[in-house]
């Protein structure tokens, strides 16, 4: 006798580039993205992902809907190496000792311009685009901090129906942990606001969700900061990743100028701008 499933079940990672074996019930239909595909007298069928494969993958089993979400191969990549710089630092600079006071701040206002390059459904969809970036943290006790960080961009469509306000809000609170006094660690969470009209295949968001970014900044030397971070956030029943690099040239110990790179599923953004710290 064939043994009966009560749900669809499938092994292998969603993940671009990766192979999926499915198992249902025998002579049941299976469309993938509204495409039939075969399955075996037991039950078994596979498929494949693309290497740049952005949409949810649609799975239709019988009566039922079942969506996945899709991860981008270069995010996960970007943000182990993020995890590693961030555990190595970590541990160089535990036990370590100052040799300067530390200059990093969570008491700081940012104020930048932003290039935006779009990529996936977005990149068929609009034009590389002009922005800015306003970000104000403070730090009402040593080891807890407050955000508000807002981006804007207007890109043009590719069809020529004008221009887009895109908008990315976020709310936060922060803890960090300074380590031998040129390192700190931190992680934040907090509500988060993304509005993107509807363009294309891209479905409209607009939407309030949650997001969570652990992160390292590290003094190079007292006058040049890096920064690493990585951030996940669920809005509108979609998971958004994204990972950040960056660096801070100090001229004194309130003015700087900030260089960053910004890279999400959809987008990539380069940023420059000034820091006032306190």
């Amino acid at each position: 006798s064939t043994t009966q499933v009560e749900a669809v079940e499938f092994k292998g990672e969603f993940t671009q580039g990766h192979f999926i074996i499915g198992k249902t019930n025998p002579g049941t239909k299976i469309l993938i993205d509204n495409k039939r595909v075969k399955v075996s007298k037991d039950g078994y069928f596979a498929f494949g992902i693309t290497k740049n494969r952005k949409l949810d993958i649609v799975i239709n089993e019988a009566n039922k809907t079942i969506v996945k979400k899709i991860l981008n191969n270069k995010i996960i990549f970007f943000m182990n190496k993020i995890i590693f710089l961030i555990t190595f630092f970590s541990l160089f600079t535990i036990g370590a000792k100052a040799q300067a006071p530390s200059t990093l701040s969570h008491s700081y206002f940012d104020l930048g311009y932003e290039r935006v390059f779009y990529s996936g459904d977005l990149g068929g969809n609009l034009e590389d685009a002009n922005g800015f970036n306003l970000e104000l943290s403070a730090a009402p006790t040593e080891h807890f901090f407050l955000l508000a960080e807002f981006h804007h961009a207007s890109p043009d469509t590719v069809v020529g129906s004008g221009s887009l306000d895109t908008q990315d809000l976020r709310l936060g609170l922060g803890a960090n942990i300074l380590l031998g006094g040129v390192a700190d660690i931190y992680l934040q969470a907090g509500t988060r606001y993304i509005e993107i009209p509807s363009v294309g295949s891209w479905d409209r968001l607009d939407d309030w969700g949650f997001y969570l970014e652990p992160g390292l900044r590290f003094d190079i030397i007292p006058s040049w900061e890096i920064y690493v971070s990585a951030d996940y956030t669920r809005i509108d029943e979609r998971n958004l990743w994204g990972a950040e690099v960056g660096s801070v040239f100090k001229f004194t110990d309130m003015l700087g100028v900030e260089l960053s790179g910004r890279f999400e599923d959809d987008r990539s953004t380069l940023g420059i701008g000034g820091r006032l710290q306190w």
